[in-house]
């Protein structure tokens, strides 16, 4: 059993999302690695490389999510990714998490906020994505992709430490 990498694409793409998608690819390519995961942001500019990447067959770790809406945008962008693959006649069984920076809403507000109420906003915002992610999974959407060999998107919480 393998444990699973990441590699990221440059930041210098982040605006190029034919760039990133082309990287991406090669990345893994080379690698030619089943547990290598190739990280590309989810902020807007990245979505569109997120969904061209895992219907290439790219397994995706998506970066630089701070928020319940972005965490949303990614996994619509995986989905979609996945019903393109599907729509082509692919297996939908491409693996992919979604990372949520959870500590930077807590070092944002540390100074502005009394003590009883440090280190709480990051968990807050945790738990709304965890709830956004158990409807995204729950979704029919998810499932008809789940009935032909989808995995789930999973959330994983990153940058976590103070």
């Amino acid at each position: 059993m393998y444990g699973f990498v990441s590699l990221e694409v440059s930041p210098l793409l982040a605006y190029d999302t034919q760039a990133t998608v082309k990287q991406a690819k090669a990345l893994h390519a080379q690698a030619n690695r089943p547990n290598l995961f190739i990280k590309i942001p989810g902020t807007r500019e990245g979505l569109p490389a997120i969904e061209e990447a895992i219907f290439a067959g790219v397994p995706v770790n998506v970066t630089l999510l701070f928020s319940t809406e972005q965490y949303q945008a990614a996994a619509d962008a995986y989905l979609k990714g996945l019903e393109r693959r599907v729509a082509a006649g692919l297996l939908p069984d491409i693996r992919s998490v979604a990372s949520l920076f959870v500590s930077r809403w807590d070092k944002a507000v540390m100074d502005k906020v009394p003590s009883a109420l440090r280190n709480t906003l990051g968990l807050a915002v945790s738990q709304q994505a965890y709830r956004a992610y158990r409807d995204v999974m729950d979704s029919n959407r998810f499932q008809r992709l789940a009935s032909l060999g989808a995995r789930s998107q999973r959330l994983l919480f990153a940058s976590t430490g103070n």
